[in-house]
């Protein structure tokens, strides 16, 4: 193992070093139902078969704890720029939702102003066949294919440079080993994968793309312990197979961090980059309709919705796009003309203004702030419609745990909630959330020894982010008292990693194990 990846397995000074440098209001929510291998990419989707290099409408998806909320950005028959809204759950991978249309909300310097609902266009209809493409139909039109849009200017057979936490899961999705993977990494038989496990193992593997495969293989070659993956990349998501010792298992992983900046706080002393999806103004939650944004960033490059309002009342969008630097971007906010609309045929739209410039400013991959035109900035928010903080619900589902201090991978399937806490079926896991505000939670496994008393055999901490959590594993075996919480001073920082492969209604996260 190089000196470059024990700097890596070290936190995030290699992102600075030359190894990655030189690389690269809604509605109201109904109950989800079923579960699915997958779970489709949030952000900007494109009807495949309309992208013609013009102005055209396109969709803004967002999918959290089985349910689907999407914008639609298109036009109305005069050619005003107008938005739609969906809200359904997904079923087997279906979602059948009415796409409701608003007027009277905010826009740009018009102070606090809410939309009312102003009837619908009809039924939406989906059916996702993987993380990134579906089936969709439109009111009036025949069923189409759209796909996750793909902006990034990295070819499909270069391997990204990215960190990911990675879970290796048997056939009934239990984690059996976890890795960080630094990949991208260039050497000089070819691009390569670094692997750290959490006993301290190291592995470096040789990777090479296959076109068939549309994706990667690797190996060590002759190295033991032995490893061989397979699999594909889609923006933050990792799917594929693993061999290790002649063992085989499905693999999933999730990007901690790109040359954009981090998506997990492990690696928070770097800039951030924000999630894909929707996003609002913090201030502006008052459950009444209102503006929102769409937020994508690929590869340096943001693009952005805003869906808002015309002074005369009459729903519109924007769309920014910039370049995207330490956490920052600026865009003009350009207005369009005559595209589709719902049941049209071929349209292609037109440039019809620019509002003036947006700047944008994030905090976190969650957190930010905005300044609209002829505004002042504002604090925004990745849109939680999931449970949230303090509901223990939003902790239930399948966890990987990757913990250095205990040198081992642990699997945690919290499937119901007790009081405050979400635990396993037996309830012998117990995860709470100790500081709400910070979304700090603890898990805790106890054993009772005779001649000695309880025992922790898990003492976790951690920050949840979504479905990614970092913090510190506590040495098994301290004593259990119910009236002092055990010193973790001297646990190493980020000795703990999480994260959450399958939530509450049984749906796979991201691209799953359907590879």
């Amino acid at each position: 193992m190089s000196s470059t990846v024990r700097t890596w397995l070290q936190r995030s000074p290699l992102f600075r070093s030359a190894v990655l440098a030189g690389t690269i209001a809604l509605a109201s929510i109904p109950a989800a139902q079923a579960a699915s291998d997958f779970t489709p990419l949030p952000g900007t989707w494109i009807v495949s078969a309309e992208q013609d290099g013009k102005p055209g409408r396109g969709m803004a998806i967002d999918v959290q704890d089985g349910v689907l909320v999407m914008q639609v950005y298109n036009y109305r028959a005069n050619g005003t720029a107008t938005f739609h809204l969906a809200v359904g759950n997904i079923d087997g991978n279906q979602v059948a939702a009415p796409l409701k249309s608003y007027r009277g909300g905010r826009y740009f310097g018009s102070g606090p102003l809410s939309g009312v609902e102003d009837g619908d266009a009809g039924e939406v209809r989906i059916e996702f066949t993987s993380a990134t493409q579906a089936q969709l139909r439109f009111p009036g039109e025949p069923t189409v294919a759209i796909q996750r849009f793909r902006f990034e200017n990295t070819p499909a057979s270069a391997l990204p440079s990215a960190y990911w936490l990675m879970s290796m899961q048997d056939s009934s999705g239990k984690a059996v080993y976890s890795a960080i993977a630094l990949s991208g990494l260039d050497t000089s038989t070819g691009p390569a994968m670094a692997m750290a496990l959490p006993n301290g193992t190291q592995i470096q593997v040789s990777c090479s793309y296959s076109a068939t495969l549309q994706g990667f293989n690797c190996s060590n070659g002759s190295a033991t312990p032995a490893v061989r993956l397979q699999f594909q990349t889609a923006l933050h998501q990792l799917s594929g197979s693993a061999q290790l010792d002649g063992s085989s298992y499905q693999l999933v992983g999730q990007r901690m961090l790109s040359p954009d900046g981090y998506d997990s706080l492990v690696f928070s002393d770097t800039t951030p980059v924000p999630a894909s999806g929707t996003w609002i103004v913090t201030g502006e939650k008052n459950g009444q309709p209102g503006r929102g944004m769409a937020i994508d960033v690929q590869t340096g490059t943001l693009v952005m919705q805003v869906y808002n309002y015309q002074a005369d009342g009459n729903a519109t969008f924007h769309l920014g796009v910039g370049a995207f630097a330490s956490g920052q971007a600026s865009a003009p906010l350009k207005s369009y003309q005559g595209g589709r609309y719902f049941g049209s045929g071929p349209l292609s739209g037109t440039e019809a203004s620019t509002a003036g410039e947006v700047f944008l400013d994030f905090s976190s991959p969650t957190r930010g702030h905005i300044r609209f035109p002829g505004e002042g900035a504002v604090a925004i928010e990745r849109f939680q419609f999931a449970p949230v903080a303090p509901d223990p619900a939003s902790l239930l589902g399948h966890w990987t745990f990757h913990d250095t201090t205990n040198k081992e991978t642990a699997h945690v399937a919290l499937t119901q909630v007790d009081g405050t806490a979400a635990t396993t079926a037996g309830g012998g896991v117990r995860c709470s959330f100790l500081n709400p505000s910070t979304g700090q939670v603890r898990c805790v496994e106890t054993f009772t020894i005779s001649g000695r008393g309880s025992v922790y055999l898990k003492d976790y901490r951690f920050v949840l982010q979504a479905d990614t959590g970092s913090g510190k594993a506590l040495q098994a075996g301290e004593l259990a008292r119910s009236d002092v919480l055990p010193d973790d001073s001297s646990t190493q920082k980020n000795s703990l990693l999480a994260l959450r492969t399958m939530d509450r209604r049984g749906m796979k996260l991201g691209l799953g194990t359907s590879f």
